[in-house]
């Protein structure tokens, strides 16, 4: 981000749209005369325009987007990556469509290649249960059940309580003067490429989880795929760029729903169970 921590990272989107979105009603938060028209003139667009294109009954053209990415202050590597979201959405071709996933990918792995954690990241992954009831929280203000919640996820109110103060002081969530909540749109992340005790943990958290869940007996509710094979480890980088592609393609597939009604954990592992043969780099 250029400007201030107010300003929403386009890195953190997977949709432009969403982006689009994210930036409204950060203004409108900010000023709650803020209208579509106003937004509208922000972007250099009809209001007409605006509305059909959040709305998703019309796409946003590439000289179009560009116009709007100068208004928004965005740099040249974050105007090229609103313009891939968009090649990507609306591109005529499956080809044109795939080069642009490949250049997104790309330019996301470049972005956080450099990312360091903070101390507020290293407490939103202190406990599955805070990214957990984040998921709970939408785009639009919403009063939190606190007892609700609790018993839905399994754990004490007291985990919920400090999950919604751990958003809200990381502000991936804002708290609003009703008492309610929504997400900010300022998503943090960590970069999975940096050893991090606090991210070891996380990933172990999941998988207690993950064990946890075999042990019950009904299965409509999980998946579960292992499998042991040998494998030629000259190639292991390129599984690992195929496996972030699945993972980056199931996201934008399932995560962009705009009516969900559960949370579920998605992990996946990759990794070598024998040792070196003894004398290889000898």
């Amino acid at each position: 981000m250029s400007e201030s921590n107010d300003k929403i990272d386009v890195f953190d989107h997977r949709n432009y749209r969403d982006f689009l979105i994210c930036v409204y009603q950060k203004k409108q938060l900010k000023n709650r005369l803020y209208s579509l028209r106003a937004f509208s003139r922000d972007l250099g667009l009809s209001a007409q325009a605006v509305g059909n294109i959040l709305a998703g009954r019309y796409g946003l053209s590439s000289s179009t987007a560009i116009t709007a990415a100068k208004r928004l202050k965005l740099d040249s590597t974050e105007t090229k990556y609103f313009t891939l979201l968009i090649e990507a959405r609306h591109a005529r071709s499956k080809v044109a469509k795939a080069e642009a996933l490949e250049q997104l990918e790309r330019l996301r792995t470049s972005r956080h290649a450099s990312a360091q954690m903070g101390s507020e990241q290293s407490e939103v992954l202190s406990d599955w249960v805070i990214p957990a009831v984040s998921s709970f929280i939408g785009s639009e203000p919403a009063k939190i059940d606190v007892k609700s919640l609790s018993h839905r996820l399994g754990v004490k109110t007291e985990r919920i309580t400090k999950a919604l103060q751990v958003l809200t002081n990381s502000q991936i969530v804002e708290k609003l003067e009703t008492g309610e909540y929504l997400q900010s749109c300022i998503n943090r992340r960590a970069n999975s490429e940096t050893p991090s005790p606090v991210i070891r943990s996380f990933h172990k958290q999941v998988l207690e989880k993950a064990i946890s869940k075999l042990d019950e007996p009904a299965m409509h509710n999980r998946k579960s795929l292992s499998t042991i094979l040998s494998f030629p480890f000259a190639r292991y980088e390129e599984a690992k760029r195929e496996i972030e592609s699945f993972h980056s393609k199931f996201l934008k597939h399932f995560a962009e729903e705009p009516q969900t009604d559960s949370v579920m954990a998605f992990t996946l592992q990759f990794f070598r169970l024998d040792k070196e043969p003894a004398g290889r780099n000898e």
